[in-house]
């Protein structure tokens, strides 16, 4: 019998399961057919903070089923969920694309400009279905997503600030620079393009391309590579930068290459230097969703985590909310430190 227990009749835990699945589904059904029958593709405020509702809470219920569920039954609810909800969500261009990964993996440059341009006009788009319109309202308020909104704002705004503060040149690492479009944000926030001098990296071609004409385009003076970042050294062995930043990679670092980034970070940094990263956070309500349906699983670090990462020589402030998703992270330099070489080796 024990062998054979994987495969009894479902337990009351997975026919819920199960109902969660069948609710949100019907809900959903119900929400396209109301407003394909409309006469305007745009659902009232009141439409969609309830389907965002309705598809958070359905992602909490469901990931809660799922916890106490181990083994074939885990495995059995994954496929049914997948089956019947995945039609619906997928009709979302930022769910899909993070699931098909076109680039090779989920938070591609293209997706994250998806979301900031998604960030003031999600549900208002009269070119999409009411549906779809729900689906970017409800995608734009995951905690998930408002963390890589709100790093995005919380970095340019740091960087403007000091800009304001000494009006000279401010010269910028960034690691996994995707689009740059922090960056970019920085001249509509009162930045001189010419008092920028940007060094990136990126090992995504596509990302490199993208943002080495961004940034020309608003005049700012460029470097981009198209590298691993096992290439650091090489890269930027000649730059001393006013900021060192990666908003999208630790989360995929282990722990020694993690220190092993921060450790050339510091080493380029001038005095009173910054450094500014962000992590997933262990907490963010939005982790089982992405997992499920998306399979972009990240590595999530705490508070604690974060400043174990750090050695001497820093000033570590942490930020985190659990309604966005992702700690931040600004360190600044206090010390004069060895040589760049000695602290350049990043684990390949």
């Amino acid at each position: 019998m024990d062998g054979n227990r994987e495969f009894e009749a479902p337990t009351q835990i997975q026919r819920s399961g199960y109902q969660i699945v069948d609710d949100f589904v019907t809900y959903a059904k119900a929400f396209d057919r109301k407003h394909l029958k409309a006469t305007q593709a745009l659902p009232s405020d009141e439409d969609l903070r309830e389907f965002s509702l309705t598809f958070h809470r359905f992602l909490s219920e469901l990931g809660g089923a799922v916890r106490e569920l181990t083994g074939f039954r885990r495995t059995h609810l994954k496929e049914y969920a997948l089956e019947l909800a995945s039609p619906f969500l997928n009709r979302s261009d930022m769910l899909s694309r993070a699931l098909l990964k076109p680039h090779g993996y989920a938070g591609d440059y293209r997706l994250m400009e998806m979301v900031y341009d998604l960030e003031k006009i999600a549900g208002r788009d009269p070119y999409k279905t009411g549906f779809v319109n729900a689906m970017d309202f409800a995608f734009i308020n995951a905690s998930t997503i408002k963390g890589i909104n709100g790093r995005r704002h919380a970095l340019a705004n740091a960087i403007s600030k000091s800009y304001a503060e000494k009006s000279d040149t401010i010269v910028i690492v960034d690691i996994a620079c995707g689009g740059a479009r922090y960056i970019r944000d920085l001249v509509d926030l009162g930045v001189d393009a010419k008092h920028i001098e940007y060094y990136g990296l990126d090992q995504d071609a596509a990302a490199v391309n993208f943002a080495r004409d961004a940034l020309t385009r608003l005049g700012i003076k460029n470097t981009v590579h198209c590298t691993k970042i096992t290439s650091l050294f090489d890269a930027f062995k000649d730059v001393k930068a006013d900021y060192f930043i990666s908003l999208g990679l630790f989360d995929y670092l282990d722990e020694a290459t993690a220190k092993a980034l921060i450790d050339f970070g510091k080493g380029i940094l001038t005095e009173n230097g910054e450094i500014f990263l962000t992590n997933q956070h262990p907490d963010d309500p939005t982790i089982f969703g992405q997992d499920w349906f998306t399979d972009w699983r990240l590595i999530t670090r705490t508070e604690e985590d974060l400043h174990e990462l750090f050695g001497d020589g820093f000033t570590v402030r942490t930020d985190f909310d659990k309604d966005m998703g992702f700690v931040m992270v600004f360190a600044e330099k206090e010390a004069i430190d060895a040589p760049v070489g000695e602290a350049a080796h990043v684990p390949a």
